[in-house]
């Protein structure tokens, strides 16, 4: 979308905070793998039904003789926990130089309400009940931890991930291993990963865009603008002279991703720019995507 959008910087925002997101899992993986002591199993971003609705665990770990589910947060600057309150107060410097003071939604709150739903998730299993434990992880190395309020709940509860491993391994000593055997755990994963529900957002519908605000055209794959144009069975950038054969890909993927799955070839030459349909199937054929219907009602199923 045009950067002068009024929704531009809302959603680059949004895509920064998803970003620091996926880096503070890959982080976490990094000091999980330094665990000893016993076999557990690693499962991001479980999101199950309870009673009318959903809730969604960052990261749940599984051991034989108990579980520990992990709230992860990705945050910079002084972080001021106020547990009585159920606030947390984050004060940072903004890019101007300015310090900024913002409430979070309270994360030992959060993971608590998450250990509650998950244990009477597990009731419904019908597996032996396992102790639980609940920890807020902080995977920002700049993050500086204060307690405004219960300094023993905070201490207890909020972990940096450089001394997560250390944590865990007193629990594992704390609990043993015995528990649930490979079968009851096994049973256990499968039904998590069966009744997972990994939320689905129209982005679209979300920020209130319509189809007509997006740009459109092949983008180029060397350096990025819009739009090439189909030359000669090629693709060719009028900016950079980049030419490429199968930069439509990344289109279809697009159209696919933020628009809908399946597509009628006239949706598809607006989208890609190409004016002639005859032309458009004929780029489409060695792709052998599965279509829908007949005739001017055909649509192609875009994976």
């Amino acid at each position: 979308m045009p950067k002068s959008h009024p929704k531009y910087e809302r959603i680059r925002n949004d895509l920064e905070k998803r970003k620091a997101g996926e880096y503070g899992e890959d982080s976490l993986d990094y000091f999980l793998s330094l665990i000893h002591g016993t076999d557990f199993k690693i499962l991001h971003n479980i999101r199950l039904r309870f009673k009318d609705y959903y809730f969604q665990i960052d990261t749940l770990l599984l051991f034989p003789s108990f579980f520990i589910i992990l709230d992860v947060k990705n945050l910079t600057g002084t972080l001021l926990f106020d547990p009585n309150h159920q606030q947390l107060i984050q004060i940072r410097t903004d890019e101007s130089g300015k310090q900024v003071e913002k409430a979070i939604t309270e994360p030992i709150l959060q993971v608590k309400r998450q250990y509650s739903q998950f244990r009477e998730w597990l009731s419904g299993i019908n597996v032996p009940p396992i102790p639980g434990e609940m920890l807020v992880v902080l995977t920002n190395p700049n993050a500086i931890v204060k307690s405004l309020s219960n300094p023993q709940l905070v201490h207890e509860m909020v972990v940096k991930n450089t001394a997560l491993s250390f944590r865990i391994e007193k629990l594992i000593s704390k609990y043993g291993t015995s528990g649930w055997n490979k079968k009851e755990m096994r049973k256990v994963i499968n039904s998590l990963l069966k009744h997972n529900t990994p939320l689905q957002i129209n982005l679209l519908d979300y920020y209130e865009i319509s189809i007509s605000e997006l740009l459109t055209g092949v983008r180029c794959p060397k350096c990025s603008e819009l739009a090439m144009e189909r030359w000669n069975a090629r693709w060719k950038c009028h900016h950079c002279k980049n030419t490429c054969k199968k930069a439509h890909i990344n289109a279809l993927n697009e159209f696919a991703l933020l628009i809908s799955k399946t597509a009628s070839i006239n949706e598809l030459c607006d989208f890609l720019h190409i004016a002639d349909p005859v032309r458009a199937r004929r780029l489409l054929a060695p792709m052998n995507l599965t279509t829908q219907g007949k005739n001017r009602y055909l649509k192609y199923i875009l994976p």
